[in-house]
């Protein structure tokens, strides 16, 4: 073709027919500008082309990591189900709720000794996966996802979450807080009740009285327990549904792309 062209040329200015070869130049320069601009096009839908697998397989790893999440809220809500079907953590809800009536209309021996052996109120960090999502953050590519209501949905998942979290680091130390100031009543009461058994509460007479320091310690750390595995198992739903609905709009978007 390089050879064809070159005759032509040659021929047009051995033949001095300047006008003749003045066209030929300028369109041998507009086949020239057309290549160029096909190249690029050819170029610029390889590039899509590979953007968009590229995003596929992390769209597939946002899902993963989706799934990891509501796997570990499912866990937290139903795991350990007993023979009447009752979750763990509704359960820990229900035992704190006791605890805390017992607490409130003051301890006898049998409420006491109920608390020591049960002693299954705690608060929880959901402690979910982020590292897919921190990656497009960090490399830019959340904003190469289309269209754009996916990305929206996206950071208000994660935003979401981070928010969640936040919250819930700050009001499940504050509950350590308060056992932690049971340390010379509660704490002290639970070693020697394992060891001695009821005999124990000889020398733990504060359990009896309601305005005593060590009792309201307890009450307080029962109570703030208590508030705070509700309001986490309300949360705990919330994020549950919004990784779902997050889960489905990605899985939406995979399947027109196929």
């Amino acid at each position: 073709m390089i050879k064809f062209f070159r005759h032509i040329r040659q021929k047009l200015l051995a033949e001095r027919r300047l006008s003749g070869y003045l066209a030929y130049a300028i369109g041998e320069i507009i086949l020239v500008v057309i290549g160029i601009l096909i190249a690029l096009q050819i170029n610029t839908w390889n590039e899509e082309n590979k953007l968009e697998k590229s995003n596929r397989v992390l769209l597939k790893k946002l899902v993963g990591e989706l799934d990891l999440n509501m796997d570990r809220l499912m866990y937290l809500d139903t795991s350990n189900k007993d023979e009447n079907g009752v979750s763990k953590l509704d359960r820990i809800l229900a035992n704190a709720d006791t605890a805390l009536h017992y607490m409130t209309s003051g301890l006898d021996t049998s409420g006491i000794v109920w608390m020591l052996e049960t002693r299954q109120w705690w608060a929880f960090q959901f402690n979910l996966h982020s590292s897919v999502y921190q990656e497009m953050i960090s490399t830019g590519r959340l904003y190469t996802l289309e269209p754009d209501s996916l990305i929206q949905q996206i950071e208000t998942y994660y935003k979401s979450l981070e928010q969640r979290e936040f919250y819930l680091d700050k009001m499940v130390d504050g509950v350590h807080r308060h056992w932690e100031d049971c340390k010379y009543g509660e704490a002290s009461l639970e070693t020697e009740f394992n060891k001695y058994g009821v005999d124990a509460l000889d020398h733990h007479q504060w359990v009896f009285d309601r305005h005593s320091e060590n009792y309201l310690d307890l009450q307080q750390a029962v109570k703030r327990s208590s508030i705070v595995m509700h309001y986490e198992k309300a949360e705990l739903k919330s994020q549950l549904k919004l990784s779902q609905e997050l889960k489905n709009q990605i899985e939406n978007v995979l399947a027109q792309d196929r």
